[in-house]
């Protein structure tokens, strides 16, 4: 401060920087609703903050969790407080549903404010009753920091005709100085006090400054039949709202059950303007709750739209509000189960202030994060260990990994020091409490997986001079893919995309959908190309490995409804007499002779030899006179889902079950790892085992599971006794082979 003498002159000033002080560090109001402007995006956020429930399955399934995404990537998130409620309720039904927060326009404080509501075991009563004479009230709270939350309150903003008050939301309108609060409400007549009339949901709104004293509610959105679920994000002087049209399917509307985008220049109008309905019809079964907000760092939009009874949230973008057209995110990982919530932008500050309050675990790192870093950390606090799977240029020798730690925390050496990575380093962490764990850090060269993007059901051969591998495009829904590509190495880590070498949609009359396990032999100079399609075998036959690729008989190799199991998951397997034998499968395990022509079979020598738990992708090798059979335990939406082999005599067996020989590696975040092939290096007694798993968590990696899948490469080896020794799933993959 100045001399007393220039205090006169100096209180202006210092009002004047005050001012300007909190304009330049407050964030900016269009975070309200997630959406910063462009220059904010750089400078003020780090992350978002996912606030949700997850349903009324469970008795704490209806209590508000919280997530954070990993940086500043929207797709990919972290759940806070180990999964667990961050906020309970004790208050009015007990249940807390559809959480949202907002960011006051000062930003030094936060309201939250959900659905009073628990429909665990029917606790506030059936559907039916809880619309006629459920909650009239939301539930309120205040937070300057995210992480301590105060004043819990239940507020009454419905009127007494109203039967429910449900999926709060608020925007904070420059214009009126206030927030405006929104929800679904039921209206019964006034001379229908039991409210046993029958009516349908619109959207009301009110006005309030502090979210204890509100205006007398207000219609918003009435259309005529049952609308609930509104969310508002604000763009070049347009308000956006997306609601769910809660017609029933019956009704012949073709969008019941979906989503509508309108817009307004007003807020709070009435009358807002159509701009597209059914979003996301093509690629949900049904839709609400949505939830949008802008990129922290593009010019984009994320619009989660929860496909309730069926995959939770599901996100899509837009660069383009205006256009109403909204596709699907491809690569993503959500919290588990999340439902109706909200997104909101943090600052750093903010970030890690959550982080460090509600950890997975206060004896466990929540995060650890290094230069060069192509997956998210995997830190298992079971063993203590957390691997950092690198960008295999990364340099090893200095790396300074930083560390997210509980609150009250402390690490020796501490984070950011930088150390040699070459091998695994040690860490002691003390926690608040005092007592210290030693935790080993491991930075992983990720040269895996071996074919860009996803890609499961990998069949690998060796063709023409060069290593193939036919994959299934992965990444559908249902898996619901179309089309089958082809690869090719020299070395077996460097891979060519041949792209499309059979299309079901034009290339196959008899299917056109589902994809999947491929498989692919060689006979006199042609090729062949077995493939599932709408659960039946087929067969298709070109000049060269790359196709493309013609189907051969017009219909399918093997039709389904003739055998037990499903008709999926072909391979072939040729001897060393030149017999070519046909192996497939789902349920039970089939194998036949096949013809000269490669395209039939005489069916009186098929044989079903179906191993103990045997589930699909049937492959069989030779070596030194003895047959090895292997297959795919489990599901292929399991985490547990494994490689198992059997030995025999003949290639049609009888076979002996040996055990499992790949199978998941959690602390190095292999899960799933399954429906391999196997290739022999020619005049070797090298193999090596192509396979896929759950995709890394990374960015820009889908966040792995049954349609999310990925294909690599590890050595397979086998003991002096001709045993199969177990295959290690690794995140390095193999070396280049050396040419010989």
């Amino acid at each position: 401060m100045g001399p007393r003498t220039a205090r006169t002159l100096l209180l202006p000033l210092l009002a004047l920087l005050t001012l300007v002080t909190s304009i330049v560090t407050a964030p900016p109001s269009p975070a309200l609703s997630g959406a910063p402007s462009a220059a904010q995006q750089k400078t003020k956020y780090a992350g978002y903050l996912f606030t949700y429930f997850t349903g009324e399955g469970t008795a704490d399934g209806e209590q508000i969790r919280m997530a954070l995404s990993r940086g500043n990537d929207p797709l990919h998130w972290r759940e806070l407080n180990a999964g667990k409620p961050v906020l309970t309720s004790g208050l009015g039904e007990k249940g807390l549903r559809d959480p949202f927060v907002i960011r006051s326009p000062k930003g030094d404080t936060f309201y939250l404010i959900a659905t009073d509501l628990r429909m665990y075991k029917n606790s506030s009563g059936t559907w039916d009753q809880v619309q006629r004479t459920g909650s009239k009230s939301i539930m309120v709270w205040e937070s300057k920091d995210l992480v301590n939350w105060t004043d819990q309150r239940l507020v009454k903003v419905s009127p007494d005709t109203a039967g429910n008050t449900w999926a709060p939301e608020a925007y904070y309108d420059e214009k009126l100085g206030e927030y405006v609060v929104f929800w679904a409400s039921k209206l019964y007549a006034e001379d229908d006090p039991e409210h046993t009339g029958s009516t349908y949901n619109k959207m009301l709104y009110a006005t309030t400054k502090d979210f204890r004293t509100f205006s007398e509610p207000k219609v918003w959105n009435d259309p005529g039949y049952s609308v609930i679920d509104s969310t508002v994000i604000k763009d070049k002087g347009s308000y956006y709202r997306f609601t769910k049209d809660e017609r029933d399917p019956s009704s012949g509307t073709p969008c019941s059950k979906f989503i509508t985008a309108e817009k307004s220049t007003s807020l709070t109008d009435t009358s807002y303007d159509f701009v597209s309905d059914c979003i996301g019809k093509d690629s949900i079964d049904r839709g609400e709750g949505p939830t949008i907000f802008k990129s922290n760092t593009e010019n984009k939009w994320y619009l989660f739209i929860d496909e309730f009874g069926g995959r939770g949230y599901i996100p899509f973008e837009t660069t383009d509000l205006a256009s109403g057209k909204w596709t699907p995110s491809q690569n993503y990982q959500l919290p588990a189960s999340p439902r109706h919530g909200t997104v909101l932008p943090v600052t750093q500050a903010e970030y890690d202030r959550l982080l460090r309050t509600y950890p997975a675990s206060q004896a466990a790192p929540a995060d650890v994060t290094a230069k060069g870093q192509k997956g998210y950390a995997i830190v298992t606090e079971e063993s203590r260990k957390a691997v950092l799977p690198m960008d295999p240029k990364a340099d090893l020798r200095r790396l300074a990994p930083r560390f997210a730690l509980p609150a009250g925390a402390t690490l020796s050496p501490p984070s950011g020091t930088r150390r040699d990575f070459r091998k695994p380093r040690t860490y002691t962490l003390t926690s608040a409490d005092g007592t210290t764990r030693d935790w080993t850090v491991e930075a992983v060269p990720m040269r895996s997986p071996i074919l860009p993007g996803l890609n499961a059901d990998p069949d690998i051969q060796y063709a023409d001079g060069r290593y193939w591998i036919y994959p299934t495009t992965d990444g559908f829904r249902g898996w619901g893919g179309t089309k089958f590509k082809a690869y090719s190495s020299k070395d077996l880590v460097h891979w060519k995309d041949h792209g499309v070498i059979l299309d079901l949609g034009p290339d196959v009359a008899w299917a056109d959908k589902y994809a999947w396990a491929p498989a692919m032999a060689e006979r006199n100079g042609k090729y062949y190309f077995y493939f599932c399609a709408e659960q039946q075998v087929g067969v298709a036959v070109a000049d060269s490995p790359a196709g493309p690729f013609k189907d051969a008989l017009g219909k399918p190799l093997v039709p389904k409804g003739q055998l037990e199991g499903q008709m999926i998951d072909p391979s072939v397997f040729t001897d060393d007499d030149g017999q070519s034998y046909l192996y497939w499968g789902n349920g039970q395990a089939y194998g036949v002779p096949l013809n000269d022509d490669m395209t039939s079979f005489d069916s009186s020598k098929m044989r079903k030899f179906t191993p103990d738990n045997f589930r699909e992708g049937s492959f069989v090798v030779k070596r030194k006179g003895t047959y090895y059979l292997m297959w795919s335990e489990d599901d292929t939406g399991s985490e547990n889902y494994h490689v198992a082999y059997a030995t025999g005599a003949s290639p049609m067996g009888p076979w002996t079950k040996r055990g499992t020989i790949l199978s998941k590696r959690l602390d190095y975040g292999i899960k799933g790892p399954g429906h391999h092939s196997v290739v022999n290096v020619p005049g070797t007694d090298e193999w090596y085992m192509a396979y896929h798993r759950f995709a890394v968590n990374g960015p820009g990696t889908a966040g792995g599971d049954g349609t999310h899948r990925e294909t690599t490469i590890d050595r397979m080896e086998f003991a002096a006794d001709g045993t199969i020794k177990p295959v290690v799933p690794t995140l390095e993959s193999i070396d280049p082979l050396r040419r010989r």
